[in-house]
């Protein structure tokens, strides 16, 4: 086999070369990795001990699974180019989940005593911080956008710069436009970034009520080496607001990146990531907004369609009710006709009857009269044969005319 044709990789370079493997599918690889060795396994399995190799800048490590001769051969905190099989196993151990393990071959060579122990300590104590963000999480600058924005809300963000330095103009030229995007407020602070001091008590006086993220934002050249403080590092990851950092140029990575929840790689990388998040914020919630809108005019429409047919049905019901009212004064008023003409009829025949009983007892009466006149005629002329019948017929005669005087 060529060596000069395998990778060159650190333990960092490693993990990255393993996530594109796995997406491949291909889950091994035979690599060259260069990292400090680190013997922490004093147990042996089925002929294997599994140490550590770990990253001299990023204090990332890596599993190893050394055999008992090639262990014998390596000692602890020197440098090593190993030249192995790079590969994703099953983890035996805890949980069900899959373990990143470089099993070396051979010992390409080796630099004695690289670091010393408290080096070696500080290397942990790196590694263990970025084991707690991992167990922690990210928070997002979306995530703060998200949770502001439908209730317009002011985002407030916190913007550290060195005392002299001109880097805010690049973040605020990439970012230019964000503020009429949504309610965003900068704050400016500067302070001396020689020495981690300042800023981590600068991070550790922040909080909610202050603002709602800290970017702290330098440029390249020298001085960097204050980003990988562990105390710097620890002021991070305890911040109890969100912290975005931006230092150096694209090729440096200090400590702090790996501790922050987003890490730029330029200050203009940081503005435009604040400007392209609001954009995509703010389209989110205007395309809900238009559904919103469009689904309001749907049932809007739907409940005034179901109103209209609820009034016309009342109409319509309203309509057969008059319908059968003014049937019913139809055959009310008919009724009334038909009652009129036989009252009216039965008032004629009355009529009649009257005028003909009347018209009788006129005739009796003329009668009478005649005879009462006949009868007085008599009795005055001194006939003195008129009879009883003639007196009496002549005294009811006058009755009579007396009766039928006042009624004529």
């Amino acid at each position: 086999m060529n060596n000069t044709n395998l990778p060159k990789l650190t333990p960092s370079t490693a993990t990255e070369l393993l996530s594109n493997m796995i997406q491949r599918n291909n889950h091994s690889s035979y690599v060259e990795l260069t990292g400090i060795y680190k013997d922490i396994g004093k147990k042996e399995y089925s002929g294997f001990f599994y140490d550590e190799l770990k990253d001299r800048d990023s204090g990332k490590s890596l599993k190893i699974r050394l055999g008992k001769s090639l262990k014998a051969d390596m000692k602890s905190g020197s440098l090593y180019a190993l030249e192995g099989i790079l590969s994703v196993k099953t983890s035996n151990f805890g949980n069900y989940g899959f373990d990143i393990v470089f099993e070396p071959s051979r010992i390409l060579g080796r630099q004695p005593v690289v670091m010393s122990d408290q080096e070696l300590q500080e290397l942990d104590a790196k590694n263990s911080l970025i084991r707690e963000r991992a167990n922690r999480g990210a928070r997002s600058l979306r995530d703060i956008f998200l949770s502001k924005y439908p209730v317009g809300e002011t985002v407030r963000g916190y913007f550290i710069y060195g005392t002299q330095a001109i880097t805010d103009q690049d973040v605020k030229a990439a970012m230019s436009g964000a503020e009429n995007l949504i309610n965003l407020e900068q704050v400016d602070c500067r302070i001396s970034m020689a020495a981690p001091g300042e800023m981590v008590k600068k991070l550790r006086s922040l909080d909610s009520k202050v603002c709602d993220f800290v970017a702290i934002v330098r440029g390249g050249g020298d001085g960097q080496e204050v980003f990988d403080s562990l105390d710097l590092a620890r002021a991070v990851l305890e911040c109890k607001i969100p912290v975005f950092v931006s230092i150096g140029h694209k090729a440096d990575h200090h400590l702090v990146d790996s501790i922050a929840d987003m890490s730029f790689q330029t200050p203009t990388e940081l503005g435009s990531e604040i400007l392209r998040t609001a954009e995509q914020v703010a389209l989110r919630f205007d395309e809900e907004a238009q559904k919103t809108k469009a689904i309001i005019g749907e049932k809007l429409k739907a409940e005034q369609a179901e109103h209209i047919a609820r009034l016309k049905q009342v109409v319509d019901e309203k309509a057969k009710l008059l319908n059968r009212m003014e049937e019913g004064l139809k055959e009310r008023s008919a009724n009334m006709v038909k009652e009129r003409e036989i009252v009216e009829r039965d008032f004629k025949e009355k009529e009649a009857k009257m005028a003909k009983e009347l018209e009788d007892s006129q005739k009796t009466f003329l009668e009478y009269k005649k005879e009462m006149e006949s009868a007085m005629a008599e009795l005055l002329l001194g006939n003195k044969s008129t009879n009883k019948s003639v007196w009496i017929a002549a005294a009811v005669g006058c009755a009579l005319g007396l009766i039928f005087g006042e009624l004529l």
